[in-house]
């Protein structure tokens, strides 16, 4: 199951966030799953201990949270991952940052320099979008499967425009 990142713009106070965040879809279908486990486990008479190892971890996947903050009035991205009650928050300043980039990852390919047709690229194949950083390693915002590059091309070329930094494709 792929879990994709869903951008939308958020208006807090005089200031215009854009946020790219996991879906409400996704935390919907979470629920939904949570709760029609719970019921199963809980109708089901001696509760077993498997039953509430499969919800306490649906429990746990519906209250993971990725949320990408971008602020151009601060001149700063805000990355929170984790659960809900126990997340990390990163912050990096655009003064950090080298530039955004799209690359595409051909599965079954040593060399990644050159890579087939769009057409001819192999099932399992991925695009990435990448935080570039001046002085670490790159981070990765998010990757999706080569079909549906479009939709993350687009999130990227938004997040370019909203903050002025500079989008790379890579190859």
């Amino acid at each position: 199951m792929e879990i994709t990142l869903t951008l939308v713009t958020k208006q807090k106070g005089n200031k215009t966030l854009l946020i790219y965040q996991i879906s409400l879809l996704y935390r919907i279908i979470m629920s939904l799953i949570v709760a029609l486990i719970a019921l199963a486990v809980f109708l089901n008479k001696p509760v077993t201990v498997s039953g509430i190892i499969i919800l306490t971890v649906c429990f746990l996947a519906m209250l993971y949270e990725e949320k990408w903050l971008f602020d151009n009035t601060t001149g700063t991205i805000v990355y929170y991952f984790g659960l809900i009650i126990l997340k990390k928050k990163r912050v990096f300043a655009f003064s950090e940052i080298d530039n955004l980039s799209i690359n595409h990852f051909a599965r079954g390919k040593l060399n990644q320099e050159t890579l087939p047709p769009p057409e001819k690229m192999p099932f399992g194949s991925q695009t990435r979008l990448i935080l570039n950083l001046k002085t670490m390693n790159p981070v990765l915002i998010n990757t999706t499967n080569f079909n549906r590059r479009k939709k993350l091309i687009d999130d990227a070329e938004a997040i370019s425009r909203y903050t002025n930094i500079t989008l790379n494709f890579d190859n």
